[in-house]
């Protein structure tokens, strides 16, 4: 599971070059797997393609460069093949020339298939 999310994390860097794929973020999650994004205006609910698609084009766009977002704590409970994470995550990159960071709290549920973790479910909100 801390692979998983170690993965999960690295996935949504582009320095040096990288350019990951919408793949590279779908192949976390269960088929059916919901994301929800809490806003100032309310949620913003997607599937895993849906919140891949926007994140990927960010990551390969002109705007945002040298960024990568990391596991800065967590806290995870497993029932056997069932498990959450509270993970409080922090990111950092230049946006438009200009330094960008932030940090926030993403919830993730989790299912053991096949030997291997999956993402059920992901929520998450940025600090304000």
């Amino acid at each position: 599971m801390d692979d998983l999310i170690r993965d999960f994390y690295s996935v949504f860097d582009n320095r040096d070059g990288r350019k990951p794929t919408v793949d590279d973020v779908t192949r976390f999650f269960l088929d059916g797997a919901v994301i929800a994004k809490k806003t100032s205006s309310g949620l913003e609910i997607s599937n895993a393609v849906q919140f891949a698609v926007p994140r990927i084009a960010l990551l390969g766009g002109a705007e945002l460069k040298d960024f990568h977002e990391w596991e800065a704590a967590s806290e995870t409970k497993t029932a056997g093949d069932l498990a959450t994470r509270v993970s409080r995550y922090a990111k950092s990159g230049t946006y438009n020339g200009a330094p960008w960071n932030g940090a926030g709290t993403k919830i993730f549920q989790l299912v053991r298939v096949d030997a291997r973790w999956k993402i059920l479910s992901l929520a998450w909100a940025d600090d304000e």
